[in-house]
């Protein structure tokens, strides 16, 4: 063989591999177009129901913000906005008296002696 022969079939070799790989790269991203063309799908029929979930929620955030809004010009804190107490809270002991704790009721009964 002559070296221009062996040059070409190098270069042929070359081609057939390059070729190969291109072919390779095709089957790849056709599989890669198609599996991100099914997360789209499924992306797009969902998106309708994430849309729902959010307009709730953020109702939901309007509704909160309204009740703290109101409990800061009532001057209440935003503990008894969450967890529903009344505006004008007992104070301690009325309400530990309330629940029937005697012990404490007669030490809270002796420090308001004491401080009498």
């Amino acid at each position: 063989m002559s070296q221009s022969q062996v040059q070409a079939q190098k270069a042929a070799v070359s081609l057939q591999k390059r070729i190969a790989e291109l072919v390779e790269d095709n089957r790849r991203l056709a599989y890669e177009r198609e599996y991100f063309d099914r997360l789209t799908e499924n992306a797009m029929g969902i998106l309708p129901q994430v849309v729902y979930h959010v307009e709730a929620l953020s109702d939901s955030t309007r509704k909160y913000i309204a009740r703290v809004d109101r409990a800061k010009v009532r001057k209440e804190s935003i503990n008894e906005v969450r967890f529903g107490s009344t505006p004008s809270a007992p104070p301690l002991d009325t309400a530990l008296r309330r629940r029937g704790l005697p012990e404490l009721e007669h030490s809270l009964n002796k420090n308001d002696k004491e401080q009498a």
